[in-house]
């Protein structure tokens, strides 16, 4: 996706590039090359193209920067989705905060930081059963896409932890 973005962001900046010259100097110069007899258009139609570089240009550059903003924010269904597949593949004996941080961070292809934790759960024995829940955090503000926050609450029949700040 972010080659994508970047080969984007190069069509935006040649269509800038092409919007800023003018139709007239982008028109001499590209018949120049390729149809060195072909007419000039009227003034009308050098100001359609005017319009229309500029009209192309604010609609793909706003399209893209929607995807852009889109693609760099993390939203808290994401994390919260990419956490409980993390959990899922972090869980067994000797789960940590940090061991989960580190499935998410693969998981979203992000530097995720595991904060306000308590001990690990370590079930004794194989006959512990160890599970989780995974749920927004206190103070986290859904319209703040900026940081959003998950808690990770792990249970088993011994011990329980917090991997993130929980509501509790």
């Amino acid at each position: 996706m972010t080659y994508l973005l970047v080969a984007s962001w190069t069509l935006v900046a040649v269509l800038a590039a092409i919007a800023l010259t003018g139709s007239r100097r982008w028109h001499r110069n590209v018949t120049a090359w390729t149809r060195p007899g072909a007419a000039e258009p009227a003034p009308e139609g050098h100001t359609l193209l005017d319009v229309r570089n500029w009209a192309a240009l604010v609609v793909v550059g706003g399209f893209l920067l929607v995807v852009t903003l889109d693609h760099v924010r993390l939203s808290e269904e994401e994390l919260e989705e990419a956490t409980d597949l993390a959990v899922g593949l972090a869980s067994g004996p000797g789960v940590t905060a940090q061991r989960i941080a580190a499935e998410a961070a693969v998981l979203l292809d992000r530097d995720l930081e595991a904060v306000d934790v308590s001990d690990e759960v370590d079930p004794e024995g194989e006959d512990s059963n160890t599970w989780y829940e995974v749920r927004p955090a206190r103070d986290s503000d859904s319209d703040d896409l900026l940081e959003p926050v998950v808690c990770v609450q792990l249970y088993s029949d011994t011990a329980s932890a917090n991997a993130g700040p929980c509501l509790d």
